[in-house]
């Protein structure tokens, strides 16, 4: 609800409460109300009149700051992965930072993000923060259609468990076993695309809501991002490592071209002066090729 219809609310309600009863009143207790009892009766009916109303508009106020305190979640988390991306060098770096922050504003116990593996397929663990570290490493690759972080990357769509050791899905035992109940895992998008899966899990089911997935999927779409990018710039170092190769076997081809040339010359000179008899100017020029050589 918006301010504005609020600001409605609290002039109609007590108006239609008060023109209700006064018309209940008139008609039913007209009487009745000029006695003692009636007194009593009023003070009661407006009391709990009056008590309805306030709960019915704290409610609205506690929903719409919750609203608030979601959305200003949301924009810190948003605002500290963009620090960690531009901050990270590597991409693994800026996923740990990335994970960081989501368990920050979660407040889960621990967290991942699987990136997919164009040659294989497969998703890939590539960073996890938090507690149980060697737990999420029972299973580290996933194909597309194993486990929840299978089922998110193929589906494209987040999932949520509140009784993880019930859910046959998740299919890493040692988690359970650790004390974990509650999961989510959203996708991680890049132009329209799957590009990985982040998850978060907690100890305490009531850390990981319905509102949970909303939130991290906000943030999953910039870590998709980030993932794309960072492929991106790894085929441009690729390319340039391999034009640089390119361009110093150029160099050592025109070099080792010219080197060739040079002593074809030089064997030919050195044959027109044997043939000619001079010794001498033949074997300087031995010489200096001896020094070339070296």
């Amino acid at each position: 609800m918006t301010l504005a219809r609020l600001r409605w609310l609290t002039v109609v309600a007590p108006a239609l409460f008060i023109t209700v009863f006064e018309t209940v009143r008139h008609i039913l207790f007209d009487e009745v109300l000029h006695l003692w009892a009636g007194s009593i009766l009023v003070l009661l009916v407006i009391s709990a009149g009056s008590l309805v109303f306030s709960r019915i508009i704290f409610g609205v106020i506690e929903g719409m700051q919750d609203e608030i305190v979601r959305r200003n979640q949301e924009l810190s988390a948003r605002n500290a992965l963009g620090e960690a991306v531009s901050k990270a060098l590597h991409l693994d770096d800026a996923l740990g930072l990335a994970l960081e922050a989501v368990l920050e504003i979660t407040r889960a116990e621990a967290g991942e993000i699987l990136v997919h593996e164009e040659e294989s397929g497969e998703l890939v663990m590539r960073a996890h923060r938090g507690v149980a570290a060697e737990a999420f490493r029972e299973i580290t690759r996933f194909k597309p259609e194993t486990g929840l972080p299978g089922l998110v990357a193929r589906t494209g769509e987040p999932v949520l468990v509140q009784d993880l050791p019930g859910d046959p899905r998740f299919l890493r035992k040692k988690v359970t076993l650790y004390g974990f109940r509650a999961f989510a895992g959203v996708p991680l998008r890049s132009k329209n695309q799957v590009v990985g899966v982040m998850n978060i899990a907690s100890l305490d089911p009531r850390r990981i809501t319905n509102e949970s997935p909303d939130l991290l999927a906000a943030i999953g779409n910039q870590i998709g991002v980030a993932i794309e990018n960072a492929r991106l710039m790894e085929q441009m170092r690729h390319l340039a490592v391999l034009e640089e190769r390119d361009r110093i076997g150029r160099e050592i081809h025109d070099s080792f071209a010219q080197t060739l040339g040079y002593l074809s010359m030089q064997s030919r000179a050195i044959e027109i002066m044997l043939t000619k008899g001079k010794y001498d100017e033949a074997k300087a020029e031995l010489g200096q090729l001896t020094g070339l050589r070296r």
